[in-house]
């Protein structure tokens, strides 16, 4: 899809490389210091990046790198990222994210609407863990 036919849409995001937050600024910053001026910053470097200190973090925690014991350790966890803190639950392992509500002008995804933060409602009540 180009420019033109891109303009106008409308979508949801937890992060865009745009935005005027210091945790965006610092973090965008940092992969164009790493990776070099052109490189592109979106949502998914930003969340694959959050989800490998998720990962860091459960293993450092677990003490192993045994898959049930690190799963068990990965939740309730909250890091800063590039849009504010982000937190996994302990419960379903879903994420609380800080969303933005965003609009292709001019061939950019411009932030239109600061939403904060979303927690999604919880995909595991009343299960039983297996």
């Amino acid at each position: 899809m180009g420019k033109k036919e891109a303009e106008g849409i409308i979508t949801c995001n937890p992060f865009l490389a745009n935005l005027n937050r210091p945790e965006a600024k610092d973090f965008v910053s940092r992969q164009k210091k790493m990776f070099g001026p052109n490189t592109v910053v979106s949502y998914f470097v930003e969340s694959h990046y959050g989800l490998v200190l998720f990962l860091k973090n459960a293993l450092e925690k677990a003490k192993t790198d045994d898959k049930e014991k690190v799963i068990d350790a990965m939740g309730d966890q909250t890091l800063v990222v590039g849009n504010g803190p982000v937190t996994l639950r302990a419960s379903d392992h879903h994420m609380i994210l800080n969303m933005v509500i965003a609009e292709v002008k001019a061939g950019e995804l411009v932030m239109t609407k600061y939403i904060g933060p979303v927690a999604p409602a919880d995909q595991c009540a009343g299960k039983m863990k297996a």
